[in-house]
């Protein structure tokens, strides 16, 4: 326990942000924080690595898709692309059938076959 004392002191003192879990492996309400945090981790990763792309720009006085883009950049990680409607229709035209229906079979298996 001295040697978490230490690090968690060197943490606060760096401004590092942290969370400290303690309890017995074997519990049950430790287990279901610990999973809590280790999914908690794997979005915000995930939020580091994807792109997103902003069709048409945002709607100007309707406040659902007006998210400034640096909130999101800096507040969770993911980077924004606007793109034209004519950008898309040119990536949309190249797309080949197979592609397609590859795609819609690994959502079934994904999200219809659990």
């Amino acid at each position: 326990m001295y040697g978490v004392q230490n690090l968690c002191s060197v943490l606060k003192r760096e401004k590092i942000p942290f969370s400290l879990i303690t309890g017995h492996f074997l519990d049950e309400k430790i287990k279901r924080k610990v999973k809590s945090w280790c999914k908690a981790a794997q979005a915000v990763s995930t939020l580091k690595e994807i792109n997103i792309e902003r069709i048409g720009g945002t709607f100007k006085g309707m406040g659902d898709f007006s998210v400034e883009s640096g909130v999101l950049t800096e507040g969770l990680g993911p980077q924004i692309k606007d793109i034209s409607f004519s950008s898309l229709a040119k990536i949309v035209k190249e797309i080949k059938r197979e592609d397609i229906e590859h795609s819609i079979e690994g959502d079934r298996e994904k999200f219809f076959n659990r």
